[in-house]
């Protein structure tokens, strides 16, 4: 298996952003050094500067990530938690939220402990390249896809394919239902290319052991 690229490494902290600020003090640079500290090149103008979704957001900004490089970082703040965005490693999300909360904690003197931490999300995106087509699943299931294209009419030549593989979670009583695991074909590439896309709520390293594990089962 071959990572053709990491199209998406989302961490989400879910805490309230309140409870770092007990005293209610009045950090009113908190933006412009936040900015500075990470180089975002675009900030919120002020505290109701939200986006759509009720998010401040922190644009293109700069981080070492744990491999030593420097990595684009994207930040929205809500009021009920924090989502950091890279396309390197959702570790290296994590890394980044880390060293935000303990920065703010050391320079505002705020609140902050691991312990506020109400859950833990996670969406990794990747593309990638496999060794043979992960879809030979069964050898009926491709005699089935050869009857749906002889079943279309005379003047339509169609060719199928098995397009994807999902695997959705059971339900569940939390709010916080976990995405769906997907393996599908990359958009716009030929079945013989065998490009694939895959999107899982999970690590980005632990994303990769999984495809990796798939292709190991699927392909004969």
């Amino acid at each position: 298996m071959e990572v053709l690229n990491i199209v998406k490494a989302r961490s989400i902290w879910l805490f309230p952003i309140a409870e770092m600020n007990p005293k209610g003090k009045y950090t009113p640079d908190i933006f412009t050094w936040i900015k500075d500290r990470y180089e975002f090149e675009k900030i919120p103008a002020s505290a109701v500067d939200l986006d759509e979704g009720g998010a401040l957001v922190f644009s293109r900004g700069r981080f070492t990530s744990m491999e030593g490089f420097v990595i684009r970082i994207e930040l929205k703040v809500y009021n009920d938690g924090i989502l950091t965005e890279t396309i390197s490693s959702t570790r290296d999300s994590d890394s980044f939220t880390e060293d935000l909360l303990q920065s703010c904690m050391k320079k505002y003197d705020l609140v902050f402990n691991p312990e506020m931490i109400r859950a833990k999300l996670y969406l990794s995106e990747i593309n990638f390249r496999s060794v043979k087509s992960l879809f030979n699943i069964n050898k009926r299931l491709s005699e089935f896809v050869t009857k749906i294209e002889g079943l279309m009419p005379n003047n339509t030549k169609v060719n199928y394919e098995i397009g994807g593989l999902h695997f959705w979670p059971g339900p569940t009583i939390s709010k916080l239902e976990p995405l769906k695991f997907i393996v599908e074909r990359k958009l716009n590439t030929l079945p013989e290319e065998n490009k694939y896309f895959s999107s899982a709520p999970l690590h980005t390293d632990n994303h990769l052991g999984l495809l990796k594990e798939l292709e190991d089962i699927l392909v004969i």
